[in-house]
Order: structure tokens, then C-alpha cells, then sequence
């Protein structure tokens, strides 16, 4: 790293993900950002309203918390960092100024030759905004109309010097044309009812050597399945559950516990307040959404930037954080129950050991998933499998299933070293591996249900021990990511349960806790009897097999 850049890039280190790409070789050069607002200053204006025919002067948040990062930080060998832009900010904020300010920057700027520039959406007329604002921008400015032809009729913007071009594109449009964007403005990504037109974006710029996907959305509600995913993952990031180093999030949003109404609030999301936004614009939407719960619903959206009709996660990660990691070495010959979750052995599958120590419980967690399933993780831009197993948090195996023989002698290397009293699974798919545990290795087995009557003691108690404090835990990333991901779902009477369709990702983890640890609050962990009367049931009838 330069010595001119070290301090600009220590002060920008924010997330585990910052940490790590310095560690790459990662780091800030200003005069990258400061061309793309010379740029935008020189030959951008704006073509509507009060500012109309002014130069475009992007707004304190949008240099500092968009472009600097964005175009500021490089990679070891000077090329961007950053591959993906994922902006969430409320309506009325200038993300469409902001968007076509950028596609024009990626047209003739970048210093891309031939560079193709896509405005992108669900629909042609969405598409269109974007693209349309920046058609207007040229028109307006001297400066571009002396280098730029805009053709309205079928919508496109081209430098012929450069041979470069910039154009919308639609779900409907023809997607078997040959694609190669250098640069693509992806607009309103909470309307993406499916995942076709990313899919087919995803490759289309294979041949480029920094490409830019600059997806700019507000909040949306959980039938926006692609935006949600991509919400959860820019999350993940900047919570440190997930290393992305190429990935930008920036999120503006009120506190969802916070009273909508609550003025601080309304600044806390809306950052171009004042200037693209006023106060009493809010208010008078507020007055609506006072007597009228959808008016209320859509306030919270589309004004806070507040996810909507979401299940809420769970657990506090940053009470998780302060617990204290505890070395396995310290529980060697300890008392424990082991919960497994086979869920899916296509997927990720678990093991997590429950101790009982005084009033305090400590866990030790293994984790297994299939390599082809890594890959495609990271091929879909997913959790990063294969990095943790790297670090030795989880371990890969062969082929597309995970092989129940690596559980199973995990589990007897865990009856050597601890005093593994039994081990408690999920029935589903779990009879044979039980039946052997018991039968050939002498390792006690037990069937915990996982259903409501089951699960809602230890999901309670597992929720004190955390408020408490008198959790510890091993402190392996991948049982955190799934604390992360846990959401609950309740009965009539207020029981908890975790819910797997709700959860935002993988809970496997926490579902091998709560199994073992209702096992310890029955107080009944004693001499197995399995060998007489079968695996015992919890939570249905006992001494008999599941159904």
C-alpha cells in the first residue's frame, strides 16, 4: 500500500470485510472518486425543477458514503474493489439522479472502451426512468451533446469515437442477445417478482475487466424474494456474519422498533432531507398514515426505508458477541448432550455439543456440507462455505450429499473425549444413523420432535441463557451466522419455536442446540435403555419409533 493512502484507508475500515481486503492488498485512492465528481461537476446538469440546467453537485452522503468507496477503493493491482453496489434508500432521495449521473460516468469516463451501459428493470417503463433521466442530462448539457448521440426512438445513448453505448433493458426484452455491460444500473430491485433477468445479467460481463452492478432499491416486503436475499447478504456483510470483499453495502433506514412517527427518525433515513425531500412532504403523508394502517404500512416502506410484513430476527447478535469463547480443551471430560440436525443433507448438517456447568452452558459446534453445494454458493454469490472450511469452522465433503459416516465418527470421537452422555436428533431421516450409533458404537440415542410442544421450553431457556449471560460458546463463525438467521414463529399462547420457512438462511446450528438442550431441561439424562425398547420419541409417544 502507498504510503500516501494508508491513513485515507485505515479510516475506511469499517466491516470484517474492509479488514480483509486491506489484507489482500486492498486500499483507497482518492483521486479515483474525485474524477467522478469533476466529472459529474464538468459535464452532468440537471434537466427538471429548480436546478435545472446546474451542474450536478452530488450531496454530502451520496460522495461520501456512495462514490468515494465505490470508486475509491482498489484492488492490489489498481483495478475497483468493488463489483456490486447494493444502495437502499427511502423514495425522494435522488436515486434516480444519482443512477443516471453514474451510467453517464460509465459511458464515457470510466475509460472502458466500448463500453456498454444498461439501465435495467422488470419492466420497459422502469427501465426507462433511469434511462430516460439520463437521455435528458445529455440533451441539457453542451458538453455531452457535443460527444453523445441520443437516439429516443429506440433508446439509446452512443459515443461512436468509443463505440460505446448506453440503453435500457427489460425482463421482456430479448434476452438472448449477446450481452456484454461493462456498467449496469439496476433500478427498484424490490419489484424483481423472479430471478430470470438477474440470471441472465449475472454472466453477461464475463469479458470485462472491472464491471459495475450498481443495484439502487427502497425497502420491500416478502413477496421481494431476489431483493430480500440481496437486503439479508448486504446485512450479513455489514454485521460481519458474511466476508464479502467485493460487495458495497449501503443501507439508509430507520430502527423498525423506533415509532415511525418519531422525527429523528425520518433523518435517519432519509439523508437527502432538506434539500431532495422536505420535512412537511413527510408530515403530510405521516397525517394519512395516522388514520390508516396501509397508508401507515406504505409510510414505513417507502418514507423509513423499513422492510415490511418481515418476520423479526429472533436473537440479539451483539448480546451473542460479548458471550464468552470457551477453549474445548477446558471441557475435556465434561458431561454433554450432542444435538444433531440432519435437516438436509444436501445442505449444511450439524453438530453441537450442550454442556451443563452450575447455571452456566457451553457449546461446541461442527458443521459439515457438501463441496458441490459450496461451490454453488458461491457461484449464486451466497455465503462463502468454502472460506470457512479453509479456516477449519466446517468441514467439506465429497460429492453433492454429506456422508452420515463423518457424523457418526465425529460423535464417537466426542464419546472419547467428553462424557457424551447420549446424542439427541431430529427424527427426520435420523433412524439409521441412530441405530447405528447405538447398536454398533454403544452411543445412546434420542429422538427430540421438532414441533411446538417440543421446542418451546429450550427455545425460551436458550433465549434467557443468552439475556443472562450464562451461555458460552466455541466461537465458530458458522454457528453465528445461523444465530443470525433465526426467526420464530408463536402459537396462540405465545410458545416459540424457530421456523426454517421464515428464517432469512440456515439455522441448523441453533436447531442441534435447542435439540440437546431439551434434553437437559428434562433432568431425566440417565442409563439408556435404548437397547430394550427402541429409540425413545421426545415430544411424542415415548418408546417408539418415528413415523
Amino acid at each position: 500500500m502507498k504510503d500516501e493512502h494508508r491513513d485515507l484507508t485505515a479510516s475506511m475500515v469499517v466491516t470484517a470485510s474492509d479488514e480483509q481486503a486491506v489484507a489482500d492488498g486492498c486500499y483507497v485512492d482518492p483521486a479515483q472518486p474525485q474524477h467522478v465528481i469533476d466529472f459529474l461537476l464538468r459535464f452532468a446538469c440537471h434537466w427538471q425543477g429548480r436546478w435545472a440546467g446546474q451542474p450536478v453537485e452530488l450531496l454530502p452522503w451520496q460522495a461520501d458514503d456512495v462514490v468515494l468507496p465505490l470508486y475509491g477503493w482498489r484492488r492490489a493491482d489498481g483495478r475497483r474493489r468493488y463489483r456490486t453496489l447494493w444502495l437502499e434508500v427511502p423514495k425522494k432521495n435522488g436515486k434516480t439522479l444519482l443512477a443516471a449521473s453514474l451510467g453517464l460516468y460509465g459511458l464515457l469516463g470510466d475509460d472502458e472502451p466500448g463500453a456498454e451501459v444498461l439501465f435495467a428493470a422488470t419492466a420497459q417503463k422502469q427501465a426507462l426512468l433511469a434511462h430516460d433521466a439520463a437521455e435528458r442530462m445529455v440533451k441539457k448539457s453542451p458538453a455531452l451533446r457535443s460527444q453523445l448521440k441520443v437516439y429516443t426512438a429506440n433508446h439509446r445513448i452512443v459515443d461512436e469515437e468509443s463505440g460505446s453505448v448506453a440503453r435500457p433493458i427489460a425482463r421482456e426484452s430479448n434476452l438472448e442477445e449477446g450481452l456484454n455491460w461493462s456498467t449496469i444500473i439496476i433500478d427498484e430491485v424490490h419489484a424483481w417478482k423472479d430471478r430470470r433477468l438477474w440470471d441472465v445479467l449475472e454472466d453477461g460481463a464475463a469479458s470485462r475487466e472491472q464491471p459495475l452492478r450498481i443495484c439502487i432499491t427502497t425497502a420491500g416486503d416478502d413477496t421481494s424474494e431476489l431483493a430480500r436475499e440481496l437486503h439479508d447478504y448486504a446485512t450479513g456483510i455489514l454485521e460481519g456474519t458474511i466476508i464479502d470483499t467485493s460487495f458495497l453495502p449501503v443501507i439508509y433506514a430507520a430502527d423498525p422498533e423506533a415509532e415511525w412517527d418519531d422525527v429523528e427518525q425520518w433523518r435517519v433515513a432519509n439523508p437527502s432531507l432538506g434539500v431532495t425531500i422536505q420535512e412537511e412532504d413527510l408530515e403530510e403523508s405521516a397525517r394519512r398514515a395516522r388514520v390508516s394502517p396501509a397508508a401507515r404500512l406504505n409510510f414505513r416502506r417507502r418514507r423509513l426505508n423499513i422492510w415490511v410484513r418481515q418476520a423479526a430476527r429472533w436473537l440479539d447478535l451483539e448480546r451473542w458477541d460479548e458471550l464468552e469463547v470457551i477453549d474445548p480443551d477446558d471441557l475435556e471430560g465434561e458431561r454433554c448432550v450432542a444435538g444433531v440436525d440432519l435437516a438436509y443433507t444436501t445442505d449444511l448438517v450439524a453438530r453441537v455439543l450442550v454442556f451443563q456447568i452450575g447455571q452456566v452452558f457451553a457449546l461446541l459446534s461442527k458443521f459439515w456440507a457438501p463441496e458441490s453445494i459450496a461451490l454453488k454458493r458461491q457461484q449464486l454469490n451466497r455465503v462463502r462455505l468454502d472460506a470457512w472450511a479453509a479456516a477449519g469452522h466446517l468441514e467439506l465433503t465429497p460429492g453433492d450429499v454429506v456422508d452420515y459416516r463423518k457424523v457418526r465418527e465425529q460423535l464417537n470421537e466426542d464419546a472419547e473425549r467428553y462424557d457424551l452422555v447420549e446424542v439427541a436428533l431430529d427424527p427426520w431421516n435420523a433412524t439409521h444413523l441412530a441405530t447405528e450409533l447405538e447398536s454398533e458404537d454403544g452411543i445412546d440415542c434420542v429422538m427430540v420432535r421438532q414441533n411446538m410442544s417440543t421446542l418451546a421450553a429450550p427455545t425460551s431457556r436458550f433465549e434467557e441463557l443468552l439475556l443472562e449471560g450464562h451461555l458460552r460458546h466455541d466461537g465458530n463463525p458458522v454457528l453465528r451466522w445461523n444465530v443470525s438467521n433465526v426467526v420464530t414463529t408463536s402459537d396462540p399462547s405465545g410458545n416459540r419455536r424457530p421456523c426454517r420457512k421464515q428464517s432469512r438462511e440456515k439455522i441448523d446450528g441453533v436447531a442441534a442446540t435447542l435439540t440437546g438442550l431439551a434434553r437437559w431441561l428434562l433432568d431425566d439424562i440417565g442409563p439408556s435403555v435404548y437397547e430394550e425398547r427402541g429409540p425413545l420419541v421426545f415430544g411424542g409417544e415415548r418408546g417408539t419409533l418415528p413415523q
